[in-house]
């Protein structure tokens, strides 16, 4: 979802998407935008999804759940129904082949009324939806059986469901036995977890059976979108969902590995850097020593090394700061990435609120792993993170507890991407960027 990637305008949003991994943008939409005379939204849309190269899988009417097709107040509902009107134009514009039309909050269906209004609203604009090849899809807490109720009362095959991994779980409702029982009716999927309520926490750390779900849509031959529904984050922490979904689903396509790096070390120059980084077949860097200076001391510097990175096409994974974190913080974000290593952690107190404000990640590096899960504790924020180091966490047992945190490996020099710590990270942490001890 657009939600889940940060950007201030399409272009950026569905750019840092594609850098991720993603292979679509499902957007949000605005009743500003749908009603805005002569609205560029879609052509806006369109050149960012050119742009990417990615594609809108479906279209959210978000602000339903103000308020939507069901509502008492015949006003509200009339302001709903032309939203999707409005929506069916633009997801042929789009080549989105579903519009998600939620139910929840002040929109939730509640009453055999709030149901049969639904029914009455949806059954008059499934045809129109038909004819232009778009579904028009529930989500929403009903369970499965009323919902199958819902689709009989509407009576069309325009009319789907968008099936939320999480949402049955804080209802005390089965995933897997929803999923089995909706059958057919699901046409998207949104990937998410749920520990207390959805999307509290991570994939992986809640209570949603996503083997299951996956075995499930297996067998009702769902083969579409996959669609992440997790909380905003910086990229680096966006693409470890990423990868926790294409462990537990089979998703095609995925980021070239390894991405194999090295630290910048006493070199002072970027072509000199960019350089010596192609020279071995590196893709990333760990900037620090003398080029991280040179940007603390001059701005202009930055600019200059992305430019001359970017046309290597290497990327800054992380920055070290530990000798001026609190301005590393800012200087990581505009160098293209978020991570900023930390290997003498005193003062978190002070650095953890500066890395929420930067929007960017200090992550423990050289920490024994006991000290790593008390300051995690200590400090429980997604902006504090870890450094994967093989000499840290020897072991498998180590490697999975740390996997959610982790945002850069370590490797030695001459790294083997075929030994058992490659094994690893290729299975489960292929987003990471592996940074060897060489010296350039």
């Amino acid at each position: 979802m657009d939600s889940v990637i940060r950007g201030d305008d399409p272009l950026e949003r569905f750019t840092r998407a594609a850098r991720c991994g993603f292979a679509g943008v499902e957007v949000v939409l605005k009743r500003t935008e749908l009603r805005a005379a002569a609205s560029a939204g879609p052509a806006r849309l369109q050149a960012a999804a050119a742009a990417s190269g990615l594609a809108v899988p479906a279209l959210v009417l978000g602000e339903h759940n103000g308020g939507g097709l069901a509502d008492p107040d015949a006003t509200v509902r009339a302001a709903a129904d032309e939203d999707v009107r409005r929506a069916l134009d633009w997801a042929v514009e789009l080549g989105a082949g579903v519009i998600l039309v939620p139910f929840f909050l002040a929109g939730e269906l509640t009453s055999p009324a709030h149901v049969e209004r639904a029914a009455a609203a949806l059954r008059a604009l499934c045809p129109l939806a038909a004819e232009r090849g778009v579904a028009l899809c529930y989500e929403g807490t009903l369970p499965a059986r009323q919902v199958r109720a819902l689709a009989a009362a509407v009576d069309s095959d325009a009319f789907g469901v968008y099936f939320d991994l999480a949402n049955p779980v804080p209802r005390g409702m089965d995933t897997v036995t929803e999923l089995r029982a909706l059958g057919e009716l699901v046409r998207r999927v949104h990937l998410k977890e749920a520990r207390i309520k959805g999307g509290d926490v991570a994939p992986g750390l809640g209570l949603v059976d996503f083997a299951g779900s996956a075995a499930a849509l297996a067998e009702l031959g769902y083969d579409d979108w996959l669609v992440l529904e997790t909380p905003p984050a910086p990229d680096e922490l966006v693409r470890r969902d990423l990868s926790f979904a294409r462990t537990v689903f089979p998703l095609a396509g995925g980021e070239p590995w390894p991405r194999v790096g090295a630290p910048s070390g006493a070199i002072g120059d970027w072509d000199a850097l960019a350089g010596a980084l192609a020279a071995r077949g590196y893709a990333a860097v760990l900037l620090d020593g003398t080029l991280v200076d040179a940007c603390l001391a001059d701005p202009g510097q930055i600019a200059r090394g992305r430019a001359v990175l970017d046309a290597h096409d290497i990327a800054v994974a992380a920055v070290a700061g530990d000798r001026d974190p609190a301005r590393c913080l800012g200087l990581a974000t505009q160098l293209g990435t978020a991570v900023v290593t930390l290997c003498h952690p005193e003062a978190l107190a002070e650095l953890v609120p500066v890395a929420e404000q930067a929007d960017a990640i200090l992550a423990l590096d050289g920490q024994r792993p006991g000290a790593a899960v008390a300051l995690r504790d200590r400090f429980p924020s997604p902006h504090l993170q870890v450094v994967c180091d093989p000499e840290r966490h020897v072991t498998a047992r180590l490697l999975q507890h740390f996997e959610p945190n982790f945002v850069l490996a370590r490797a030695a020099e001459g790294f083997d991407p075929d030994g058992p710590y490659a094994a690893w990270l290729r299975m489960h942490r292929p987003d990471l960027a592996i940074i060897t001890s060489a010296t350039l």
